[in-house]
């Protein structure tokens, strides 16, 4: 995977855009109902948190998950192959889904007495969608066209 700073950079990049994206397009699907139309809706939407989601991977929640992961890992005694991509979504998830699922709100509503109300709500739906992306297609997908153009890179 990724071996230099800008190589670490793009794969971040391409990595947020697609789970803000397809965030964008449960959330919005949760309110509105599912349509055709909301392929692009989430896409022409979704810039603002592509950039709050990358300033949180990369200040916040990289070094906090990796963190968890490394205490998880040393408790669990040799997990096998398949569970190492599990373990790493998870700990990403973890940490993300909670902070942009508040951040997201915070921008849409503001602060209202209902916020963590929102934030609960909210917080319920996109952990478990958050993880299955991110373990099952997300990141496999993103790894996948990293690979293929890690070599210009």
């Amino acid at each position: 995977m990724p071996k230099t700073k800008f190589q670490d950079f793009i794969f971040s990049i391409i990595m947020v855009i697609c789970m803000v994206y397809w965030m964008t397009f449960f959330n919005k699907a949760i309110d509105q109902g599912l349509s055709y139309g909301l392929f692009l809706d989430a896409l022409r939407e979704m810039w603002p948190e592509v950039c709050i989601a990358f300033l949180v991977q990369r200040y916040i929640a990289r070094k906090n998950a990796d963190r968890l992961v490394k205490n998880y890992l040393s408790v669990v005694k040799g997990p096998s192959s398949f569970f190492i991509p599990v373990i790493n979504a998870a700990g990403n998830v973890m940490i993300m889904a909670p902070i942009m699922t508040f951040l997201i709100n915070l921008l849409h509503n503001g602060f209202t007495t209902d916020l963590g109300l929102l934030w609960c709500k909210r917080v319920i739906f996109n952990f478990p969608f958050a993880l299955c992306i991110q373990t099952f297609y997300v990141g496999p997908f993103v790894k996948f066209v990293y690979k293929k153009i890690s070599r210009f890179l």
